[in-house]
């Protein structure tokens, strides 16, 4: 029977923070890049960091919203908040 290799999504998950880090850094230096040259003024690199973020959070959370639901949680004991008489 053939192994199961472990998906490289799994890989990622481990490097996100580092991921995360260079991506913002590079979206930084291109923005700056953007400024000193004069083809566009800071507040055109900073309205397009916001669309950019607007999109991105729209793009999390509709992906959260068409995830299945996990499995439902344990039940809470009712029993809990029970008054014991003898």
């Amino acid at each position: 029977m053939a192994q199961r290799i472990k998906a490289p999504l799994a890989a990622c998950f481990a490097c996100a923070g580092a991921l995360v880090v260079l991506v913002l850094a590079a979206a930084a230096l291109v923005g700056a890049s953007v400024v000193v040259i004069e083809w566009h003024f800071p507040s055109d690199v900073l309205g397009g960091i916001l669309v950019a973020a607007g999109w991105g959070f729209a793009a999390v959370a509709a992906l959260r919203l068409a995830r299945p639901p996990g499995p439902a949680a344990p039940a809470q004991s009712s029993r809990r908040f029970a008054i014991a008489v003898k």
